[in-house]
């Protein structure tokens, strides 16, 4: 071992004298998800945290991501196909698209604020494919005696652990974690305390179903028959009464040899202002992920809904949301993939045909026929705008 080498601190353990093991071209069985934090699992459970990530999911993919040369664009630049179909080149039957890819990419920035892409490539080096390692699976790792220059990434996988160099690994980085500058910036750790509660409540209306009946406090109402109360007596009315209220049988009918004052504990649904307990976790999630409760179909957004402010609601979303995550993506697809190849290019969404971003057809001839009447254009140049065509008849 030469003395270089020997300068190498491992970064898996303290002080290992030997390099790390240059990055696989594939990663056998693909990188595992391991038990991700509490904060991400009780976040895949939560149906408001889920609608926004499904909804990014369905609208994310709606422009292609092309690639752009020379001000043109170039769907047959070899950046390009790859990102069109990423495993095609990897002699193996996959169903793994490009538009998965970015479904996958846009998940995991949403839930984690990191995604990640693994480079494939062939024996001379060449990138040839891409695969999607999910975000729970990946740890960046900082130079020894550094907090923010990188050196490398863990990845789990199904035969341990595997050590990646940062040549091989596409990182979406959503904002600069402060604790730890590798990574981006989760935004569930501010709403951790709204997704279990709005948990809670969900919790709490299924056991609700399965017994509507609060729990109930039993007592003899005349003390000359506290005689009669034996331990049979005890089991076999708490076992009607149970029987009466919960599981398919509730709603049945108790009648005790015994007067008895039943009383019910706890707070009924009415007192707890269930609905307000479901607003306040909408609200606060929804806003801090940036998706507004009325896009997704929530309660919280549907009390004053219109065709109008849906509309608008929906471009807000688009242009806060949608938007500004097109543009990180393909900002560090070009900084991280497109110098792999020649020529040089750019990738770039195509954002010409996304449905809320078009102008609506009669505010567009309105606004046509307005710069046709004031001379701004002349008839034929309104045509042209209204994909009309140029009437040579006059």
């Amino acid at each position: 071992m030469n003395q270089e080498m020997k300068k190498w601190k491992w970064p898996f353990g303290a002080g290992a004298e030997s390099p790390p093991n240059p990055s696989p071209a594939r990663i056998a069985g693909g990188a595992v998800l391991p038990l991700p934090p509490r904060s991400r699992r009780d976040a895949e459970t939560n149906s408001i945290v889920m609608a926004v990530v499904q909804w990014a999911m369905r609208t994310f993919t709606e422009p292609p991501l092309r690639v752009r040369r020379d001000g043109q664009w170039d769907d047959h630049h070899p950046a390009a196909l790859l990102l069109q179909r990423p495993h095609a080149r990897l002699g193996e039957p996959s169903k793994v698209s490009g538009r998965q890819i970015r479904q996958a990419l846009v998940m995991d920035l949403v839930l984690d604020g990191n995604a990640y892409l693994h480079k494939v490539r062939d024996e001379t080096g060449q990138v040839i494919g891409l695969d999607w390692w999910p975000s729970a699976s990946v740890t960046p790792v900082a130079m020894p005696g550094t907090s923010h220059r990188l050196a490398g990434y863990r990845v789990a996988t199904s035969g341990g652990e595997v050590w990646m160099t940062p040549g091989d690994v596409l990182h979406f980085m959503d904002g600069i974690d402060p604790e730890n500058p590798l990574r981006g910036q989760s935004p569930l750790r501010a709403i951790e305390c709204e997704i279990r509660t709005d948990n809670e409540v969900a919790q709490y209306h299924r056991a609700l179903m399965r017994a509507p009946a609060p729990s109930l406090l039993v007592t003899v109402r005349d003390a000359g028959d506290a005689g009669a109360i034996t331990d049979h007596f005890v089991h076999e009315t708490k076992r009607l009464l149970t029987q009466a209220t919960a599981g398919d049988q509730a709603g049945g009918v108790v009648f005790p040899t015994i007067p008895l004052d039943v009383t019910p504990l706890g707070f009924s649904p009415e007192q707890m202002s269930l609905d307000r307990l479901v607003r306040l976790p909408e609200e606060r999630i929804t806003a801090l992920l940036g998706v507004s409760a009325l896009v997704l179909g929530l309660g919280s957004g549907m009390e004053h809904a219109t065709f109008s402010n849906f509309r608008e609601a929906r471009e807000a979303a688009v242009e806060s949301f949608l938007i500004p995550k097109w543009r990180l993506v393909a900002e560090q697809i070009t900084d991280q993939l497109m110098p792999e190849f020649d020529p040089p290019a750019q990738a770039e969404f195509d954002l010409r045909d996304v449905r809320a971003l078009q102008e609506d057809e009669s505010d567009r001839h309105a606004r046509v026929r307005e710069n046709v009447q004031v001379g701004l254009w002349t008839a034929d140049e309104g045509r042209a705008v209204l994909n009309r065509g140029v009437d040579n008849f006059g």
